[in-house]
């Protein structure tokens, strides 16, 4: 599948919400002593960095949503 020639491509939407993966952690993690750690993958993980790997492995597959 060519992402490129594809007839037509649906956007990151309200409606295309429930395909977007999430980092998720265990309720009052802010209060964990792995607070500070889950908070530098987080922001590891949100950058153009990340983005751009995201977009160049997955042939423009996948959208980062952030």
């Amino acid at each position: 599948l060519d992402y490129k020639k594809a007839l037509f491509k649906e956007q990151a939407d309200e409606n295309s919400k429930q395909w977007y993966n999430i980092i998720v952690a265990k309720k009052d993690w802010e209060s964990s002593p792995k607070a500070d750690a889950i908070k530098k993958i987080i922001a590891a993980y949100h950058t153009d960095e990340v983005k751009k790997v995201i977009e160049e492995t997955s042939d423009g597959l996948d959208q980062p949503v952030w």
